[in-house]
């Protein structure tokens, strides 16, 4: 917003970075009818299988603080080898972590295929290879529901 009121006007720059150094002083002579004042992009939600592409890679790569921001703070993780699910992010992102930290690195998730229509749910049919060659009796089938939160999409 310019304000025309005094020999000099202030600019409110609505960037976050930009704000916190203060207010911008602008002498309207400076500022000609045709200035434009940019407003950053809106921030892009990513797609919900975007969002489940990016959760297997940090699990291949063991990076749980990847993981971490696709979790939403109340995601239900149920595989049916487990006789109760995993309730809430803690417990999902403990169960990742040792999940992880038990087997070997070689060993990862390669998706076969993803759906990519929903946005808000998406089914993945995925095999585990280890070192390169597919391990045995390990092809599976997953279903995720997913949400917006602050700006992103969460797997819930």
């Amino acid at each position: 917003m310019i304000s025309s009121s005094s020999s000099s006007s202030v600019v409110f720059l609505g960037h976050r970075s930009l704000f916190r150094r203060g207010l911008v002083r602008v002498n309207p002579s400076q500022v000609s009818r045709d200035s434009e004042v940019s407003t950053p992009a809106p921030l892009r939600v990513p797609a919900a299988s975007e969002v489940v592409r990016d959760f297997y890679d940090g699990i291949n790569r063991r990076d749980l603080g990847s993981v971490d921001r696709l979790i939403g703070e109340e995601c239900v993780y149920e595989d049916l080898i487990f006789s109760k699910p995993f309730v809430g992010r803690k417990a999902v992102l403990e169960f990742f972590k040792k999940f992880t930290e038990s087997i070997s690195s070689e060993l990862q998730f390669v998706i076969d295929d993803i759906s990519s229509d929903d946005t808000s749910a998406i089914g993945v049919m995925w095999h585990l290879e280890w070192r390169g060659r597919s391990f045995p009796f390990s092809k599976g089938c997953s279903f995720y529901r997913l949400e917006v939160s602050h700006g992103t999409r969460k797997i819930v």
